[in-house]
């Protein structure tokens, strides 16, 4: 959106980038006139502060660069003839503290500090692994000069780096970027989350993939209210054809299966029912679910071949038939379940 204000000669400019997968875009403005020169800078660090002419920035366009899906800017314009904007000298220099890491049972942690650079609006924190190149893991923006990312990778030597954002643009830290080490996650022996498993086939309704420990909207599933850091996301077909996911777990010694099961709260309506099938035949199912229910299931899987999870639509349609395994896990003989807690 481009609302330009002939009388005082200033305009503002708001991009936003969606689901994105595009990180530039070029945007013609409106408005201006050809032969003048607009000074133009910005909120985010979207685009270098500096003068260009009407005939540009209506012809070519403005090219606009936002790291991130779901992140936006605002970017400024005035007439050359009003002077230079205060505040557009670029951000002071800086340097990177270490990173603090810390594990958990399902993610990794590590909250970054760096020296406050004079001049900056805010930080922009980029984390990446070196093993894959142009494919960060986190982006993130922050006000000041301390930020946390949850959900990296355990075991592994990733690098991030920094950058200060002021309307006079952005600097980098003067050292090169920082390093750091995943521990390994704290999990308990003899439990196997069924999200890290390979399947021999995932199916589900709606045109839609199994997804693993997120909900359709890339969110961390969630079943009446609770919240679930494993698991799987499944959608529920318009007729009897089931939405199955198989597993092969000959020769794994597993003992037991257990889930918590529902309709992911995200679903906004929707009735589901879920049935476990070992070696092809029907172990345990669940009544006919619906919002805000969840069904818990515990189920003796020991010599198995085979273990398919299922999803059926409840008889009426699947419309709004999110259907999520909460911690669907594997647990071997004699391993005790820090889960097992009577369902909510």
């Amino acid at each position: 959106m481009f609302l330009w204000s002939p009388s005082r000669r200033k305009g503002t400019l708001y991009v936003f980038r969606p689901g994105s997968p595009e990180g530039e875009q070029t945007v013609k403005l409106k408005g201006l006139d050809p032969a003048k020169r607009y000074w133009l800078w910005c909120e985010d660090g979207s685009i270098d502060p500096g003068v260009r002419r009407g005939a540009e920035l209506m012809g070519t366009g403005l090219v606009i660069r936002l790291p991130a899906q779901y992140t936006s800017d605002l970017v400024f314009l005035q007439d050359e003839s009003l002077g230079k904007p205060p505040g557009l000298d670029p951000p002071g220099p800086f340097r990177l503290k270490a990173a603090a890491v810390r594990g958990g049972m399902f993610s990794v942690a590590a909250t970054f500090t760096w020296e406050p650079a004079e001049r900056a609006r805010s930080y922009r924190l980029t984390v990446w692994d070196p093993a894959v190149p142009g494919k960060p893991l986190a982006v993130a923006t922050a006000a000041c000069p301390s930020a946390t990312i949850d959900h990296l990778p355990p075991q592994r030597e990733l690098r991030w780096s920094m950058e200060a954002i002021g309307w006079g643009g952005r600097r980098a830290g003067d050292a090169p970027p920082g390093t750091f080490v995943t521990p390994r996650l704290d999990r308990p022996e003899g439990i196997t989350f069924l999200s890290d498993m390979p399947w021999i086939k995932a199916t589900a309704g709606a045109d839609n993939p199994v997804r693993r420990d997120v909900n359709y909207h890339g969110k961390p599933i969630s079943i009446a209210g609770k919240t679930y850091p494993k698991g799987l996301w499944t959608h529920s077909f318009p007729d009897a054809t089931p939405a199955d996911v198989v597993l092969d777990v000959a020769g794994k010694e597993f003992a037991v299966f257990a889930a918590d099961v529902g309709l992911e709260d995200a679903s906004g309506g929707g009735s589901v029912e879920f049935q476990v099938l070992v070696d092809g035949k029907l172990k345990a199912q669940s009544p006919v679910l619906r919002p805000r229910t969840v069904h818990r299931f515990r189920v003796e899987v020991s010599g198995a071949k085979q273990i398919t999870l299922r999803v059926l639509n409840g008889g009426d349609g699947y419309t709004c038939d999110h259907a999520s395994w909460g911690l669907a896990r594997f647990l071997q003989a004699g391993t005790a379940d820090p889960f097992d807690r009577p369902a909510q």
